[in-house]
């Protein structure tokens, strides 16, 4: 059991030594825990096993802050982590952490609530919107006929006017010219 230990202890250190460039698990689209470890990463798998096994934590922003250094306490934390695993024992949970995810997702589910109550309202009032302009053409599809038959008898009566004004024009003119 001490080598077990052992060995995580200088795998946690060389891992420690490294994680200055090593970025985290990105969640964007391939599914991943971090935002900023993109799985095609070669220290992903590694990280995405000490998360599976509580080793590592998420931090609350989501990243795994692969540039930041590691501190003492975080290694510890880690290495102690580790020990628990081994021997058996379910590694702490982060609380805190949990917390503050919680929390977020919380903010971010009532905003969502809103949007919805918003977009609802919205709908009701597009709904309306529809009905009366489909009342109105329906409206204006029954009056159609007739109005076309007006527009019909309107535009032959400014047919037989404009005829009409040419020919008294033209008799106006001739009048002017032969007489």
């Amino acid at each position: 059991m001490r080598a077990k230990i052992f060995i995580l202890a200088v795998s946690v250190a060389a891992v420690w030594g490294m994680i200055g460039f090593t970025p985290g698990i990105a969640g964007g689209g391939g599914g991943g825990v971090f935002q900023d470890l993109l799985p095609s990463h070669p220290a992903y798998q590694y990280v995405k096993y000490l998360l599976d096994r509580g080793i590592i934590t998420v931090d609350p922003s989501g990243t795994f802050r692969a540039d930041d250094p590691l501190t003492r306490g975080a290694g510890a934390i880690w290495i102690a982590r580790a020990v628990q695993y081994l021997e058996g024992q379910k590694p702490a949970v982060d609380v805190k952490g949990l917390t503050q995810k919680i929390g977020s997702l919380e903010g971010r589910i009532r905003q969502v609530e809103q949007d919805i109550v918003q977009v609802v309202r919205e709908l009701e009032t597009l709904k309306n919107t529809v009905g009366s302009l489909n009342a109105r053409v329906s409206k204006l599809e029954q009056q159609g006929p007739a109005q076309v038959q007006g527009l019909a008898g309107k535009t032959q009566l400014a047919l037989v006017v404009g005829i009409t004004g040419v020919v008294l024009s033209l008799a106006a003119l001739a009048l002017y010219f032969l007489g």
